[in-house]
């Protein structure tokens, strides 16, 4: 991966009165551009072929939509239980890839990491799937909606990439579940398939110049720069343990920990408390256990009181963000706290963990920067 690009000097503003014309910014002068492109209804454990994205504008991400439908009736046919990773593990595969082939987003092996990824990445402020669309019948049938970003920064559009050659698409790779994994227990009658929707989200292609005939910007902010969803894995035993991430080399945006049992189940029980995160020796972060929870409340507005519910905290899950430097949230950030790390650099989770813990899965947000990130004027100054 390339080297974090250097900050530069704070550039000098213009005096207020001086005769200058300067480009009409890319967000004025383009406009939001949303377009169905996908629906398709498939039996359980099923490979859909590569979906191609449709080549428009500037690619800012997708929006999908889960439907499970069929009969779902008879037996005891009892207000189910769903397992904590329920209803989004449905989608046992997921993945989108660039026009080379190469990952942006995964590929991950459950549609919970995209979940988690919506409500703590900081596309849509606090942004729950629990409470948008998914609700849970007593039939077992449910929908809900997930967000695949590539765009980071929605002021300047940073991180939106362009998408203009039909013969040369982003694709997006899914997997269906088997129709039991979003049960731990299932309705008499499990669903017969599930329907997948898929929306682009997109800036349109600006005109050369505005009404007024002033030139616009033709790209977005840094164009180019790209953004990395992935997720690292690492066998851990109980006891005090130094966990070194091997993701590095890039600026990071957000890790999101995701600690699991031998059985695959999440569990608060067996997370290091304290736990700290150091870069080069150096502690970045010293948090309890209810700090952190804490800090989920503050940041996310999610209460720790009922886990795995709407609007509140998911179990064994802990967010550390390095993107909420603008606003009282995460998101939309001016890119001041991104951590900067080289190949060489040593990123380290510390502490004690529990006799259970067995799988602490990392997702890491990355950035890879194309020029200078750090100066928008747009972003920081206000005339």
């Amino acid at each position: 991966m390339p080297a974090p690009a250097a900050m530069s000097p704070p550039q000098s503003r213009t005096p207020q009165g001086a005769n200058t014309r300067q480009q009409v910014p890319f967000v004025r002068a383009t406009k939001k551009h949303t377009e169905p492109f996908f629906d398709q209804t498939n039996n359980a454990s099923t490979t859909l072929s590569p979906i191609n994205i449709p080549a428009y504008g500037f690619l800012r991400g997708v929006w999908m939509r889960v439907t499970a439908v069929g009969a779902s009736t008879g037996g005891t046919n009892a207000l189910y239980t769903q397992p904590y990773d329920g209803p989004f593990n449905v989608i046992s595969f997921l993945g989108l890839f660039d026009v080379n082939g190469a990952p942006l987003y995964g590929p991950f092996a459950s549609g919970y990491n995209a979940y988690l990824i919506g409500k703590y990445g900081g596309y849509h402020g606090s942004y729950d799937a629990r409470n948008g669309d998914f609700t849970t019948p007593t039939t077992g049938l449910f929908n809900f909606w997930l967000y695949i970003p590539v765009e980071i920064v929605k002021r300047n559009a940073l991180g939106s990439l362009a998408n203009l050659n039909a013969a040369a698409t982003y694709k997006l790779q899914i997997t269906l579940g088997t129709a039991a994994s979003p049960y731990s227990t299932a309705p008499g009658t499990v669903p017969t398939g599930f329907r997948i929707r898929l929306w682009l989200d997109a800036w349109t292609q600006p005109p050369a110049s505005d009404l007024l005939g002033n030139m616009t910007q033709q790209a977005p902010f840094a164009h180019g720069t790209t953004q990395f969803w992935s997720e690292q894995v690492y066998t851990i035993s109980s006891g005090q343990q130094t966990v070194r991430l091997l993701r590095v080399g890039l600026y990071i945006r957000t890790l999101i920990f995701k600690l699991a049992t031998s059985a695959n189940v999440r569990a608060d029980t067996d997370w290091a408390d304290p736990v700290q995160l150091f870069l080069d020796g150096f502690e970045l972060v010293n948090f309890s256990q209810n700090l952190l929870w804490n800090n989920g409340y503050a940041l996310y507005a999610i209460s720790p009181i009922a886990p795995d519910t709407a609007a509140n905290r998911d179990t064994g899950v802990y967010p550390f963000p390095f993107n909420d430097d603008f606003g009282n949230a995460p998101g939309n950030e001016l890119r001041n706290r991104y951590l900067p790390t080289l190949q060489s650099s040593r990123l380290e989770l510390r502490g004690s963990f529990g006799t259970n813990a067995s799988q602490l899965s990392v997702m890491t947000n990355d950035i890879a920067p194309a020029g200078d990130i750090f100066m928008a004027p747009a972003d920081n100054y206000t005339e």
